[in-house]
């Protein structure tokens, strides 16, 4: 019986070691394949990176070392697409947001920051589970990944009363 137990606690503890090593090396995985996409002249940092797993894509959220926040669409280990932020505060500014497409998939990213008293989104074309919005380095951002957007982008933004208090068109 003890010899069992020894078995079933070394093979767990075998599991836990392989998960973590894998783990560490898919970050660093994707960690190469977003370098390796930017510019030459930008350097990210390694503990900044979050993925963000949809369905068949990845979401990647990654800061570099000036600070600018770059958000990456991936599919099979491949950055389809990207968007970038500048770090500076939003003040007034309600939503700062970019939007880029991948011609070959007719996928968008919409990504973006917000300001903190936005509780809630919606963005013409993309249906309320396709839109999230997230905490990433202490600022609250969203991002979507929809073939159904419409231009122009139409985004509202809502308060916590439900409110609107963004809009992009009139």
């Amino acid at each position: 019986m003890n010899k069992r137990r020894a078995w079933i606690i070394w093979g767990l503890l075998f599991v836990g070691v392989i998960t973590i090593l894998y783990l560490n090396f898919n970050q660093n995985d994707k960690f190469d394949i977003i370098s390796a996409y930017a510019n030459k002249n930008v350097t990210f940092d390694k503990d900044s990176l979050r993925t963000y797993p949809e369905d068949k894509f990845e979401v990647v959220f990654c800061t570099d070392k000036a600070q600018k926040t770059h958000v990456f669409l991936l599919k099979n280990n491949k950055v389809l697409t990207s968007t970038s932020f500048v770090n500076a505060p939003l003040n007034e500014k309600m939503v700062d947001w970019q939007i880029s497409k991948n011609p070959q998939l007719n996928y968008w990213l919409l990504s973006g920051r917000l300001n903190d008293a936005i509780e809630s989104l919606e963005v013409n074309g993309t249906k309320p589970q396709d839109l999230k919005i997230i905490q990433y380095n202490h600022e609250k951002m969203f991002y979507s990944l929809s073939e159904d957007i419409r231009e122009p982008i139409d985004i509202q933004a809502k308060n916590k009363d439900g409110n609107i208090i963004y809009k992009t068109l009139p």
